[in-house]
């Protein structure tokens, strides 16, 4: 079973521009699909992944093919 703190902990501690910025056709596509609209909020420059999920109230845990997606970018 994938667990959060399996995966890098750097991935979790990036903002989210800094991983649109490495792979912007896939972040935007796996971003939206777990409900995060990041692409257009204000915040993607000094808000982390971890904190994006949090402030909307997205349990990561119970959402394991994000975190395995954005890994599969090689990010």
């Amino acid at each position: 079973i994938f667990r959060v703190n399996q995966v890098i902990p750097s991935i979790l501690d990036m903002t989210i521009s800094d991983l649109i910025e490495s792979n912007p056709a896939g972040m935007v596509r796996i971003l939206n699909r777990a409900g995060l609209p990041c692409i257009s909020c204000n915040y993607q420059n000094s808000e982390t992944l971890k904190n994006a999920f949090e402030l909307h109230g997205i349990d990561i845990e119970s959402m394991p093919w994000v975190l395995s997606e954005i890994r599969s970018l090689h990010i």
